[in-house]
């Protein structure tokens, strides 16, 4: 699996990953990290890893580093983007409520 380093923290060495299959983030343990040939990661790295699935949690195991801060920017943008692609929702009326214990959607 090939992933972009979202975020990661070089004093517990931990990393959070956003992979390739864009399913669930993968999480980079510390003994995975100080097994690396490389010095630490850092947000941006583009990586080459196996992927363990431990539901709810996917782990990366033997990372690779193939580029460093090849998308530094990537978090913020999908930060960004999941902000402005969020439904703004409007306050329902007294029209929008049809009873008790249902509660409608607003009116477009």
């Amino acid at each position: 699996m090939i992933g972009v380093v979202l975020w990661a923290d070089q004093i517990d060495h931990k990393a959070v990953i956003w992979c390739e299959d864009h399913g669930n983030l993968a999480f980079l343990k510390a003994q995975e990290m100080q097994n690396m040939d490389v010095s630490g990661l850092d947000a941006g790295d583009v990586i080459q890893f196996e992927l363990q699935d431990e539901s709810p949690t996917r782990l990366a195991t033997n990372p690779k580093r193939l580029a460093m801060g090849e998308y530094p920017m990537l978090a913020e943008a999908l930060t960004h983007q999941a902000a402005n692609s969020a439904p703004e929702l409007a306050e329902p009326t007294a029209a929008d409520q049809v009873a008790d214990n249902v509660i409608a959607f607003p009116s477009p």
